[in-house]
């Protein structure tokens, strides 16, 4: 969420946890269960978000890896 030139400024390869999900579902099926990594960005690190990241909610912000167990719906 912050522009550290890893291909070019502001680009970023990740989709949102929220998104994610979504995606999931959309294909047709479901989260039985999830194991997720979060972590807090401090004050200066959420100061230095590129402008389309600082209205993320707090699950997305925080969420740094997902391992899900799914089931075809």
């Amino acid at each position: 969420m912050i522009d550290d030139s890893d291909y070019k400024p502001g680009y970023f390869n990740k989709i949102r946890h929220t998104h994610f999900i979504q995606i999931i579902n959309e294909c047709g099926f479901d989260v039985i269960d999830r194991a997720c990594s979060i972590g807090l960005p401090t004050e200066d690190e959420r100061k230095s978000f590129l402008p389309e990241y600082k209205s993320l909610n707090e699950e997305d912000i925080m969420t740094l890896e997902a391992k899900l167990l799914l089931k075809k719906a």
